[in-house]
């Protein structure tokens, strides 16, 4: 199996941008194929760039233009709302193989608001929650009514559990891939 470069970077990038689009959906993200592989194409919003992440979230602005691109591979055409984030800190590197260590690059799915009733599952890489003053990635453990407690995967006690208030959080995304 062909091993791919690390994505986004210059080689890969310049083989999406000189083949045409294949599939763009309705959220703005570009779906490419060359030689047989299928890769999406998303904004990467980077940790320090949050408060202008939030801004163009907020005015519901589907370009973010001002974002670097960072490309992935993928094994079908999606019709959600993807985007890329910059992973900063440990909290979510407890050692295990499906961590999200410092300095990660994940690929999420936006869940939309409607769907938060029915409770978030376990997930292989956790979930990107978008508050009104932060980005943070966590594991969702339980919800409780308009609550839900959110858990790092590093025991160390700087990290404990918390209970986070649905009507403080803008968006939620799922870490569907992760590249280190």
């Amino acid at each position: 199996m062909e091993k791919h470069r690390p994505y986004g970077s210059s080689d890969l990038m310049s083989m999406v941008q000189e083949n045409s689009a294949y599939y763009i959906n309705k959220n703005g993200n570009t779906f490419d194929k060359i030689n047989n592989q299928l890769f999406i194409t998303v904004p990467l919003v980077p940790f320090p760039a949050f408060a202008q992440y939030l801004h163009l979230a907020e005015s519901n602005a589907s370009q973010f233009e001002e974002f670097e691109r960072m490309t992935f591979p993928v094994d079908h055409l999606g019709k959600g709302n993807y985007m890329a984030f910059k992973i900063s800190g440990d909290s979510m590197n407890g050692g295990g193989i499906d961590d999200v260590p410092d300095g990660s690059i994940v690929l999420a799915r936006e869940i939309g608001m409607h769907l938060w009733k029915d409770g978030f599952r376990k997930t292989k890489h956790g979930f990107v929650i978008v508050t009104t003053t932060n980005i943070m990635v966590k594991d969702i453990i339980e919800q409780v009514d308009a609550e839900i407690t959110c858990q790092s995967r590093n025991k160390s006690p700087e990290f404990t559990d918390f209970v986070l208030s649905l009507a403080d959080v803008r968006k939620i995304f799922h870490v569907v891939k992760r590249v280190m």
